[in-house]
């Protein structure tokens, strides 16, 4: 909490003892300087499956679980912490998105290799409109994932552009490609996720 004033907030939760005065006695015992709350019924233990303690869940500002520690090794823990604070940071300041390979809904795009093309081709043209483009693993605040099919010389390409922590749905396109000329779909794709917020 110390180090992280304005991205982490600690609480603690007593779920063995539901004398509020016995927990409040044993948090002090350990020093802790957190608020510690009692779980009378043992509610939150069920729902987040404690099994034993320490047990420690990192929640983001959404509410998603984005971790899970078991036992208490502080060097491990505070490294861990760290690196989960950093990226759940750079994934809130970022507009960066990830580019998947399009699944090839049709032989043809199979034999074409269309898929892992399309995406080369659109993280390209992405980040020669100004767009940041992030690689796999990396902090991205955008995943676009989609498919492609080829009918003769026409290509048949559908996106989706999703929020990466939320999987939440924030654009979809579906357009046709005649031969080469990629520019008027990545022209399309780029209008679409500049407008995101």
């Amino acid at each position: 909490m110390a180090k992280y004033p304005n991205q982490l907030m600690v609480w603690g939760i007593g779920f063995n003892e539901k004398d509020p005065a016995k927990v409040k006695a044993v948090a002090e015992g350990f020093g802790a300087r957190f608020p510690v709350l009692v779980d009378k019924e043992g509610v939150v233990a069920r729902g987040y499956k404690v099994v034993k303690v320490p047990f420690g869940i990192l929640v983001d500002d959404k509410g998603k679980i984005a971790g899970k520690f078991n036992g208490f090794e502080p060097v491990k823990l505070e490294a861990d912490l760290t690196r989960r604070i950093q990226r759940l940071g750079a994934e809130q300041t970022t507009k960066a998105i990830i580019v998947t390979a399009l699944v090839e809904a049709n032989e043809a795009a199979k034999n074409a290799g269309l898929g892992a093309k399309l995406q080369q081709t659109i993280a390209e043209g992405l980040k020669a409109r100004g767009i940041p483009v992030a690689n796999a693993g990396e902090p991205s605040a955008y995943t676009m994932t989609g498919s492609v099919s080829k009918i003769g010389s026409i290509i048949g390409v559908s996106v989706v552009v999703s929020q990466t922590s939320t999987k939440a749905k924030m654009e979809e396109l579906s357009e046709s490609v005649t031969g080469d000329n990629y520019n008027p779909l990545l022209e399309s794709i780029a209008k679409k996720v500049k407008a995101l917020p």
